[in-house]
């Protein structure tokens, strides 16, 4: 993450793969969610709301707030 940290600050555009969207959240700036190969959203990562946070891991609503903010 000190690699991730540091890249994230310069003047670079970087793609990396995240499976935790609180890493997600802290490091970058747009979110895309992939589901079998198919893109369920791309945005910023604070428009990122609850809906599709239950979409991409068919989670029920109070499960997706819970996930997203790390608990």
């Amino acid at each position: 993450m000190t690699l991730l940290t540091a890249l994230s600050t310069s003047p670079r555009s970087l793609v990396v793969s995240l499976h935790d969207l609180t890493l997600a959240r802290m490091f970058c700036d747009r979110i895309i969610g992939l589901r079998q190969g198919q893109i369920l959203f791309d945005l910023p990562v604070d428009q990122l709301q609850p809906a599709q946070i239950e979409t991409l891991y068919q989670l029920m609503s109070d499960q997706a707030l819970d996930h997203a903010d790390g608990g």
